[in-house]
Protein backbone atom coordinates (compact mmCIF):
# COMPACT_ATOMS: atom_id res chain seq x y z
CA UNK A 1 0.00 0.00 0.00
CA UNK A 2 1.33 3.40 -0.96
CA UNK A 3 2.00 5.96 1.73
CA UNK A 4 -0.93 8.36 1.90
CA UNK A 5 0.09 12.00 2.11
CA UNK A 6 -1.74 15.31 2.43
CA UNK A 7 -2.12 17.05 -0.95
CA UNK A 8 0.77 19.26 -2.06
CA UNK A 9 -1.42 21.88 -3.73
CA UNK A 10 -2.97 23.94 -0.96
CA UNK A 11 -5.50 25.58 -3.30
CA UNK A 12 -7.39 22.31 -3.69
CA UNK A 13 -10.79 22.04 -2.05
CA UNK A 14 -10.35 20.71 1.51
CA UNK A 15 -11.46 17.13 2.04
CA UNK A 16 -12.30 15.97 5.53
CA UNK A 17 -12.41 12.49 7.04
CA UNK A 18 -14.64 11.83 10.04
CA UNK A 19 -14.33 8.61 12.03
CA UNK A 20 -16.76 7.12 14.55
CA UNK A 21 -15.42 4.26 16.66
CA UNK A 22 -17.13 1.18 18.06
CA UNK A 23 -15.93 -1.81 20.02
CA UNK A 24 -15.76 -4.10 16.94
CA UNK A 25 -16.90 -1.69 14.26
CA UNK A 26 -15.95 1.57 12.63
CA UNK A 27 -17.71 4.14 10.45
CA UNK A 28 -16.11 6.85 8.33
CA UNK A 29 -17.15 9.70 6.10
CA UNK A 30 -15.13 11.49 3.42
CA UNK A 31 -16.56 14.87 2.47
CA UNK A 32 -15.77 18.25 0.97
CA UNK A 33 -17.69 21.29 2.09
CA UNK A 34 -20.50 20.67 -0.40
CA UNK A 35 -20.24 16.99 -1.34
CA UNK A 36 -20.36 13.69 0.53
CA UNK A 37 -17.74 11.63 -1.30
CA UNK A 38 -18.04 8.42 0.68
CA UNK A 39 -19.58 7.03 3.87
CA UNK A 40 -19.04 3.48 5.03
CA UNK A 41 -19.54 1.23 8.02
CA UNK A 42 -17.55 -1.90 8.76
CA UNK A 43 -18.03 -4.45 11.52
CA UNK A 44 -15.58 -7.26 12.22
CA UNK A 45 -16.94 -10.77 12.52
CA UNK A 46 -17.72 -11.87 16.07
CA UNK A 47 -15.59 -14.99 15.53
CA UNK A 48 -12.40 -12.97 15.04
CA UNK A 49 -9.83 -12.74 17.81
CA UNK A 50 -9.85 -9.29 19.41
CA UNK A 51 -6.50 -8.21 17.96
CA UNK A 52 -7.51 -9.44 14.49
CA UNK A 53 -10.79 -7.51 14.69
CA UNK A 54 -8.96 -4.29 15.58
CA UNK A 55 -6.48 -4.76 12.75
CA UNK A 56 -9.18 -5.62 10.22
CA UNK A 57 -11.28 -2.55 11.03
CA UNK A 58 -8.31 -0.16 10.84
CA UNK A 59 -7.01 -1.70 7.61
CA UNK A 60 -10.44 -1.54 5.98
CA UNK A 61 -10.49 2.18 6.77
CA UNK A 62 -7.00 2.85 5.38
CA UNK A 63 -7.75 0.90 2.19
CA UNK A 64 -11.07 2.72 1.67
CA UNK A 65 -9.60 6.24 1.87
CA UNK A 66 -6.71 5.49 -0.49
CA UNK A 67 -7.12 7.78 -3.49
CA UNK A 68 -8.71 10.71 -1.67
CA UNK A 69 -6.62 13.85 -1.11
CA UNK A 70 -7.67 14.14 2.52
CA UNK A 71 -6.52 17.29 4.31
CA UNK A 72 -8.12 16.83 7.75
CA UNK A 73 -8.88 13.77 9.89
CA UNK A 74 -11.18 13.88 12.90
CA UNK A 75 -11.78 10.95 15.27
CA UNK A 76 -14.39 10.96 18.00
CA UNK A 77 -12.36 10.64 21.18
CA UNK A 78 -13.13 7.39 23.03
CA UNK A 79 -15.29 8.21 26.03
CA UNK A 80 -13.94 6.75 29.24
CA UNK A 81 -16.46 6.09 31.98
CA UNK A 82 -19.59 4.35 30.67
CA UNK A 83 -18.31 0.92 31.58
CA UNK A 84 -14.90 -0.59 32.06
CA UNK A 85 -15.16 -3.15 29.25
CA UNK A 86 -16.80 -0.91 26.65
CA UNK A 87 -14.46 1.99 27.48
CA UNK A 88 -11.43 -0.26 27.06
CA UNK A 89 -12.70 -1.61 23.74
CA UNK A 90 -13.27 1.89 22.38
CA UNK A 91 -9.80 2.96 23.52
CA UNK A 92 -8.29 -0.12 21.87
CA UNK A 93 -10.06 0.64 18.59
CA UNK A 94 -8.86 4.24 18.77
CA UNK A 95 -5.31 3.05 19.35
CA UNK A 96 -5.49 0.64 16.40
CA UNK A 97 -6.76 3.39 14.08
CA UNK A 98 -4.08 5.85 15.20
CA UNK A 99 -1.41 3.19 14.73
CA UNK A 100 -2.68 2.49 11.21
CA UNK A 101 -2.53 6.18 10.31
CA UNK A 102 1.01 6.42 11.67
CA UNK A 103 2.11 3.36 9.70
CA UNK A 104 0.44 4.11 6.36
CA UNK A 105 -0.09 7.87 6.13
CA UNK A 106 1.49 11.20 6.98
CA UNK A 107 -1.86 12.59 8.15
CA UNK A 108 -2.26 13.70 11.77
CA UNK A 109 -5.71 12.84 13.13
CA UNK A 110 -7.38 15.06 15.70
CA UNK A 111 -9.24 13.54 18.65
CA UNK A 112 -12.56 15.33 19.11
CA UNK A 113 -14.68 14.89 22.28
CA UNK A 114 -18.27 14.00 21.45
CA UNK A 115 -19.72 17.13 23.05
CA UNK A 116 -17.27 19.29 21.07
CA UNK A 117 -18.28 18.08 17.62
CA UNK A 118 -21.95 18.16 18.54
CA UNK A 119 -21.60 21.77 19.67
CA UNK A 120 -19.40 22.87 16.77
CA UNK A 121 -21.36 21.11 14.03
CA UNK A 122 -24.93 20.73 15.27
CA UNK A 123 -25.11 23.73 17.62
CA UNK A 124 -25.72 21.83 20.87
CA UNK A 125 -23.34 19.63 22.81
CA UNK A 126 -26.13 17.69 24.50
CA UNK A 127 -28.00 16.53 21.38
CA UNK A 128 -29.28 12.95 21.50
CA UNK A 129 -29.27 10.55 18.54
CA UNK A 130 -32.63 11.72 17.27
CA UNK A 131 -31.46 15.35 17.41
CA UNK A 132 -28.33 14.57 15.40
CA UNK A 133 -30.37 12.76 12.75
CA UNK A 134 -32.79 15.69 12.61
CA UNK A 135 -29.90 18.13 12.12
CA UNK A 136 -28.45 16.09 9.26
CA UNK A 137 -31.87 15.71 7.63
CA UNK A 138 -32.39 19.49 7.80
CA UNK A 139 -28.98 20.48 6.42
CA UNK A 140 -27.97 17.52 4.22
CA UNK A 141 -31.05 15.41 3.52
CA UNK A 142 -29.53 13.50 0.63
CA UNK A 143 -26.54 12.63 2.80
CA UNK A 144 -28.87 11.11 5.39
CA UNK A 145 -30.36 8.94 2.65
CA UNK A 146 -26.98 7.24 2.34
CA UNK A 147 -27.26 6.16 5.97
CA UNK A 148 -30.58 4.38 5.47
CA UNK A 149 -30.90 0.62 5.16
CA UNK A 150 -33.46 -2.14 5.49
CA UNK A 151 -33.12 -4.58 8.38
CA UNK A 152 -33.34 -8.37 7.84
CA UNK A 153 -36.94 -8.14 9.10
CA UNK A 154 -37.81 -5.54 6.49
CA UNK A 155 -37.83 -2.47 8.74
CA UNK A 156 -36.42 0.86 7.58
CA UNK A 157 -33.42 1.85 9.68
CA UNK A 158 -30.79 4.57 9.90
CA UNK A 159 -27.17 3.68 10.62
CA UNK A 160 -26.33 6.01 13.51
CA UNK A 161 -22.60 5.35 13.20
CA UNK A 162 -22.63 6.67 9.63
CA UNK A 163 -24.65 9.70 10.72
CA UNK A 164 -22.11 10.47 13.45
CA UNK A 165 -19.17 9.98 11.06
CA UNK A 166 -20.69 12.45 8.59
CA UNK A 167 -21.20 15.03 11.33
CA UNK A 168 -17.66 14.51 12.63
CA UNK A 169 -16.29 15.15 9.13
CA UNK A 170 -18.11 18.52 9.18
CA UNK A 171 -15.62 19.72 11.81
CA UNK A 172 -13.39 20.97 8.99
CA UNK A 173 -16.12 23.35 7.84
CA UNK A 174 -17.66 24.41 11.14
CA UNK A 175 -15.86 27.73 11.57
CA UNK A 176 -13.30 28.85 14.20
CA UNK A 177 -12.40 26.76 17.20
CA UNK A 178 -13.96 29.22 19.69
CA UNK A 179 -11.75 27.90 22.45
CA UNK A 180 -13.35 24.45 22.51
CA UNK A 181 -11.13 21.48 23.23
CA UNK A 182 -9.35 20.06 20.22
CA UNK A 183 -6.23 17.93 20.36
CA UNK A 184 -3.83 17.24 17.51
CA UNK A 185 -2.44 13.74 17.61
CA UNK A 186 1.28 13.44 17.03
CA UNK A 187 3.23 10.25 16.69
CA UNK A 188 4.39 8.98 20.04
CA UNK A 189 2.17 11.45 21.93
CA UNK A 190 -1.33 10.24 21.15
CA UNK A 191 -3.78 8.71 23.57
CA UNK A 192 -3.29 4.99 23.20
CA UNK A 193 -3.69 1.68 24.96
CA UNK A 194 -0.55 -0.19 25.95
CA UNK A 195 -1.11 -3.41 27.90
CA UNK A 196 -4.54 -2.15 28.92
CA UNK A 197 -3.32 1.25 30.19
CA UNK A 198 -4.79 4.39 28.62
CA UNK A 199 -2.04 6.98 28.10
CA UNK A 200 -3.28 10.56 27.67
CA UNK A 201 -1.90 13.11 25.22
CA UNK A 202 1.18 14.77 26.72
Amino acid sequence: MRLLKPPIHQDLQPISLGIDLGGRRIAWSVASELELLDVQHYEAAASLHRSDALNECSQQLIAAIDGYDITKVFIEEPYIGRGTRSSLQLAQMGGAVLAAFAAHTTLRPELIPVMTWKKRVCGRGDLDKEGIIAWLETHHETWLDRCRYTSPTGLARINQDKVDAICISRMAFSGPDDGLERRAVRRGRSKSVVHGVVRPVA
